[in-house]
């Protein structure tokens, strides 16, 4: 499990371990990987947040917060959860770096996810890049 503090105006908001989705199919958001995910719900407001580095979303009406969402430890979450839930502020530290969690699938809002289509088109370009270099060793252990 990943844990996240969230952070708005220097101090830390809420916590959480709950990235979400906005699923077309079922209109409303869903848990996912964090390599997916568009959203974080926050365990204590219960509100939803939204950090630059997360996935690119066109969610009809999704009302959220913008954040830094970064990852943290288990111990440190709950730490801050029990200091939160106490009613108290957190202040980040200034030497405190605000590095955001990096997902390897990290998509740029500017990307748009491929057509099924456009899937096939590049499936089929790569089995001719395959066949063409198939004839070719064929030719050349052919040859010897």
């Amino acid at each position: 499990m990943r844990y996240f503090k969230i952070i708005q105006n220097k101090k830390v908001v809420d916590v959480s371990f709950a990235p979400l989705r906005w699923s077309e199919k079922y209109f409303q958001m869903v848990g996912c990987d964090i390599e997916r995910a568009q959203f974080v719900q926050g365990y204590i407001t219960g509100k939803t947040f939204r950090d630059g580095w997360m996935r690119h979303t066109e969610a009809p009406d999704v009302l959220y917060d913008g954040a830094d969402v970064i990852e943290t430890t288990g111990i440190e979450f709950n730490d801050l959860y029990e200091t939160l839930h106490g009613g108290e502020e957190i202040e980040v530290e200034p030497d405190e770096p605000l590095i955001p969690v990096v997902p390897e699938a990290h998509i740029e809002e500017t990307e748009k996810p491929m057509s099924v289509s456009e899937m096939r088109q590049v499936i089929q370009d790569q089995q001719q890049q395959i066949d063409a270099l198939k004839e070719m060793i064929e030719h050349v252990v052919a040859g010897k």
